[in-house]
Order: structure tokens, then sequence, then C-alpha cells
């Protein structure tokens, strides 16, 4: 199971944008930035520090994987194999993302481990790998005493597991034998969880709690809220093991304790407990006592009683009335038998508003049911809440493949949610996805993974509302596979002296953007008729610091995808004119798209021999002044007119086994023009 953040940023108190980490992928990440850059030498590459696609993905030591949105902030996260069904904490401030797997914090704790390898912050800019410093037993913990070693983001997982063993115990990992500490290979900073100032008197804050039967626990988790400095602070265990405490300056505190249950294995988790006491004033040595007795079930159902809950995802959202700072926390939990139960102890302290949000997700064979409730007035004590079939609408999503043998993940999630998760399955396929009405506006973006689970490509919905009792289609990673510039985020811009901005080379027959691997991808930017600058670290994004007066410009962007039964190779070439653009404003420059429509299957094939129509549309802002279109049977080596009446061209298929090829160029009223060559667009059967 992966799971998928949300692409919102609706906090007012939340950072702008979190440093991407580098890593050897080459699918698509955010735009590039629009701030002015030094003008780069004709013919170099330009753009340096720019979000490539190489920089979607942020690796945490244990394997997982943050994925980053277009913001460049954190934005999913991809589990390594094996640790699909670990429960994991999300925690976040203006300035800090945690995220921490449950089997780790014992590790922590003992301080075996660095946080700053689960802080998406502090692993910022790590393109090279993560580099770690792996201490053995007797010896000090610094980079003269620690073997250093720098991991590549594929091998994390399997170095993460010569590092530790597994306890056998509450799905928890010890230290391998002869390991004394594992850090993060950077110079250490102060990370907005728990931090605390020097200067100020500290005083002991103390957790004491009991399980539902009432006997004392634990707690997996203790996270406490500072009300006054809008930071959180993490409890450890007492020495007698009986209790969770820690130093913390004099204030307001909102404390929280999560309770996980576990099977007598060890790693099968049977439920949760989280208790939140929003209003505890901290003047001298404190003691807070939670019970799991005081928590009541969360149960979010839908219409289909034979349906297997998959996920659980509960967030809890601290925001100050006036706006300056917040925090939240999120545990992402897997159906579990025994349930989870949550509980607010007490009033909220006067100038905080708390929000908390639950989602869960129900499967049924190909009929998934996605279901949202948001508490605007705080946390939940419990939920009972049944969203009956009246309650929701179907959206029949076709899925499919550019290449054989693959699997995908279908991701489903509210904007009320920052998360949603999926299983993998086999491609091609169908889906009946029922969303709850009125839930936030919903959408859906699909993986498809290689062989070894690994992203491959992503396509992905723009956020919409859907209307109860209705029934929609949607259609992600099917053919004709082709440029999509002119998304919510995408196209050529100009802000300032830059040109920046991103194509999409590989949407998909629906006009969905995404981005996929690709070999040999550039952007090459052309200047008054010369080479000016390449762009190779991605087809999906660019960015080109450019002389501010008036030019003429060609931009040709290049993505081939050996392998691929869909879509092999695309060629979209832009020539525009532009000129001076102030520092702070962005313009929209001309790039249009041609999209083809043929009736494809799911195995994105056409009948053999016959004679097909196939709708083009131009896609753009200018409306086009002249409109070409040639196909190819032999993969662009010799192309064939084709004369485009009523919006559409005839195409006679080649016999079984062969592809389709085509070509456009397209010309605006002002004389800018397009050329976009799509090797490979369909195969026939």
């Amino acid at each position: 199971m992966h799971l998928l953040f949300s692409q919102r940023s609706h906090r007012p108190w939340a950072s702008a944008a979190i440093a991407c980490a580098a890593v050897t992928a080459t699918l698509a990440a955010g735009p590039a930035a629009s701030g002015a850059a030094a003008e780069p030498a004709p013919g170099a590459s330009a753009g340096q520090g720019a979000r490539g696609a190489d920089e979607r993905l942020v690796t945490l030591v244990t394997g997982d994987r943050v994925v980053l949105n277009d913001a460049g902030e954190a934005a999913g996260l991809v589990r390594a194999p094996g640790r699909e069904r670990i429960p994991v904490q999300i925690v976040r401030t203006a300035d800090s993302t945690l995220v921490l797997p449950a089997d780790v914090r014992p590790l922590l704790a003992d301080d075996v481990l660095d946080r700053r390898l689960f802080d998406v912050t502090a692993l910022s800019g790590a393109a090279d790998g993560l580099r770690l410093l792996v201490d053995r037993e007797g010896e000090a913990r610094d980079a003269a005493g620690a073997e250093a070693l720098t991991v590549a983001p594929e091998r994390a997982a399997a170095v993460w597991r010569s590092l530790t063993d597994p306890t056998g115990r509450d799905g928890t990992l010890a230290a391998a034998p002869g390991i004394a500490s594992i850090a993060l290979d950077a110079p250490a900073e102060d990370t907005a969880a728990g931090r605390t100032d020097g200067e100020e008197p500290l005083v002991e804050l103390t957790v004491r709690a009991t399980d539902r039967e009432g006997n004392p626990a634990v707690p997996s988790s203790t996270l406490v809220a500072d009300l006054d400095r809008g930071e959180f602070h993490e409890l450890e265990p007492s020495d007698d093991g009986t209790t969770l405490t820690g130093r913390v300056p004099a204030g307001r505190y909102s404390v929280e304790a999560t309770l996980l249950e576990w099977a007598d294995d060890g790693t099968t988790l049977l439920g949760s407990d989280w208790l939140v006491r929003p209003d505890v004033t901290v003047a001298d040595d404190t003691t807070v006592r939670l019970d799991a007795a005081d928590a009541r079930p969360v149960n979010l159902t839908g219409p289909d009683e034979d349906a297997t809950q998959e996920s659980v995802i509960l967030t809890n959202e601290y925001v100050a009335e006036d706006g300056a700072f917040g925090m939240a926390a999120t545990w992402l939990y897997p159906g579990a038998p025994e349930g989870h139960r949550t509980a607010q102890l007490g009033e909220l302290a006067d100038g905080w508003r708390m929000f908390a949000t639950v989602s869960t997700w129900w499967e049924n064979g190909d009929r998934r049911y996605h279901l949202v409730d948001r508490d605007e007035d705080g946390f939940y004590t419990g939920l009972d809440r049944h969203v009956p079939l009246r309650g929701l609408a179907r959206i029949i999503t076709r899925q499919g493949a550019w290449a054989e043998g693959r699997r995908g993940e279908l991701f489903t999630r509210s904007s009320l949610v920052d998360f949603a998760t999926a299983q993998a399955r086999e491609l091609p396929r169908v889906t009946e996805v029922f969303v709850q009405a009125g839930a936030g506006r919903w959408s859906q973006e699909l993986w498809q993974l290689d062989a070894g689970g690994d992203q491959e490509s992503f396509h992905r919905s723009e956020p919409r509302e859907y209307r109860a009792g209705h029934r929609y289609q949607e259609s992600f990673n099917t053919a004709v596979f082709g440029p999509a510039p002119h998304t919510r985020d995408g196209g050529i811009l100009r802000t300032g002296d830059v040109i920046h901005g991103g194509t999409s080379p590989f949407g998909d027959g629906a006009g969905h953007a995404g981005g996929s691997l690709a070999e040999g991808a550039r952007v090459t930017l052309y200047r008054n008729g010369e080479e000016y600058a390449v762009w190779d670290e991605s087809a999906d994004w660019f960015e080109f610091a450019v002389p501010g007066d008036e030019a003429a410009y060609e931009l040709v962007v290049t993505a081939v995808r050996p392998g691929a039964t869909a879509g092999t190779e695309v060629t979209a070439s832009h020539a525009f004119e532009s000129g001076p653009v102030g520092a702070d404003e962005t313009v929209r420059l001309p790039a249009a798209a041609v999209r083809f429509a043929p009736a494809l299957t799911p195995e994105n094939t056409s009948p053999a021999g016959r004679t097909v129509q196939v709708p083009v549309a131009v896609l753009g802002a200018a409306a086009p002044a002249s409109l070409t279109v040639e196909v190819s049977h032999d993969g662009g080596a010799t192309w064939t007119g084709a004369r485009v009446r009523d919006g559409r061209i005839r195409v006679t298929n080649p016999p079984a086994g062969g592809t389709v090829s085509f070509r456009a160029e397209v010309t605006d009223a002002d004389g800018n023009t397009t050329v976009q060559t799509l090797i490979d667009a369909y195969r026939t059967a």
C-alpha cells in the first residue's frame, strides 16, 4: 500500500515550500521557481536550483519515501516493501514535517536514531543519496568515530534491514547487534518539533495512561502541543518504564497520547486509542492522567456490508484564532479488527480552534467506497456515522497501462483530507469508485508501477464536486499520450527574465497531466535561430534565464519511453516571440497542443485493417489559423497527410501488431507555431 497526501495547502501558517531532495527518479515534480536567475552563456544548461523531475521524492532511513507536491511541500508517502501495515504519525508545524512510523519510536526514545532522519525539512538537499553516520558499540557518535555511509534511495530499505532487528513486540524494532546509533550526516540544526528555549525555566510534565481494561500502559506516542509557542514537544519513557515524561517551559498545552494494541505476534495491529486533553496549564511539575476507557469507537461506514475496511486516517489540527500559526497531527492506520477509538477530554484553550477529520476507505472486489467526516468544533469522542448509497456518487474509473505486465495504484482523495491510500492492482482494470457527495472536492490519481513496485508514471484529475446519486466516468493512463501543457500549473510561462513551466509530454488520452519515466528527456531553447540553452533534468518541468530584450524563441521538448506499447516518443516544438516582462509579473506564452482521441481497447489497441475516425482537437489560448495532420505506420520513417474534417481524420489501421503515429502542425493568428510528433500513438490487434 502506498499513501498519497493531498495537494492542498490551505493553512495560513503552513510553510511556503519545503526544499526538495534529489533522488534517482525521473518523474515530474512541481513547477519551476519563477525568480530571476543569472543569465547563462548561450548553449549552457540553465535553471540550477529549480525543482527538476528527479526531485519528487525524499527518502527516509527506513526506505519509506516522502512524495513532494507541485509546491515542493511534503505531499505523500510511498511505503517500503513489507512496511505497508505499520501505523504512521505525521507531525506538522509551520517549519517542520516529521513522518514517524510507529516501529521506530523506541529507537528514537533511546537516542539510537537521529530524529532528523524523519524530518522532511532536514533531509532536503540530499542530492547524492541519504548520508548516514553509523556508530558501533563503544564509539563516540561523531564524524571522526562513526562509519559514514551514502545510501542510494533504492538501497535504503535493504540497508535499514541490515541495521535493525524486529523485536517481535508491539511492532517495534531494535538496533542490530553492535549498532550504537544511526545519525544524519549533516550539521545539527534546531527543529520546531521538541524545541525549547534554553534560557526559560523548565518544569517536568508526566503522562500516566491506562488501557481499555484500566491497566497501566505506556502510550506508543505522546505529543504535547505548545499553545503559546506553536510547537510540538514529545515525551520519552521514564526510567522505570511506567510513564512518559519530559521537561517543557511553563505554559498552556494540549496533551495527546496514542495507545496501539498489538496481537500476540507483535506485528499485527488490532486497534488504537487516541486521547486528547486540549487545555493543560503547566506552571510547575505536572502529571496528566489519560484513560483509554474514556475513548469511543470511530465508525464511518458505507452501504456495502461485505466491504473490507482498508484504511482509517485521523487528523487533529490546531489553529490559532488570530491565524498566526498552527499545528497538526495525523495517524495513518490500516484497518484493524478491534477498531480505532478517540476521546477529547475537556475544552480547548482560549484563543485556539481545533478541527478533526476522519477518512475511511472500504473495498469489495472492484468496488471502492471513500467516506469523510469533519468536525469543526474539536476532536472526536468517537463517531458513529453511516453514509447510505443515496449519499454517494459513482465514478466508473478506467485505468490503462502503457507497458505490459504492470500494476497500478489508484488514489481517491477529498479536499477535506490531507492523505489518501491505495493498493496495487493489475492493469488495465475498471473500478467503481463511490465518493461521498458534499464531503469536499474529490480528485483521483493513478500511479503505474514497474515489476519492482516503483512508480513509473502518474496522472491526476483536477478536484471537483460530485452529486449524490449521479454516475460519472474517468479514464487514466490510456492512449493517445501527448503534451498536456494547459493544466492548472502547466504551460510555458515567463516571469521577469525567466522562461519556465511544464508541458507534461506524456499527458494521457483524457488530457490528465502527470509525469512519466523517460530516457533522453530534454528541453532545448533556441533564441533568434541559435541554440541558447539545454535543460536535461526533465522534459516535464524546465527553467531558463534569458535576456530582457525582445527575441524569437523556439522551445523543443523531447522524451522517449523504451518498452512502451503506446506512446514511445513525444516531441513538441513551440515557436514564439517574447519580450520584457516585469520581475513580479507572469505571462503565459503561446503553446498549443493537439489531442487525438481514437476509440481504443483497455490495452490501447484499435482493430487491425479497419478504417477508423479519430477526433482531433487543438488546445491552447489562441484559435488556430491553420492545422495540418500526418499519419505514419512505420514509426515516423514516412508520413502521409490526413485531411481534418469536422474535427476528425480518417485512419486506415495497419495489420495486427502495427502502430499508428501522428504529427501535427498548428499556427495561430499571430504566427506562433507548434509542431507535435507522437510516435506509436497506438497499436493494432
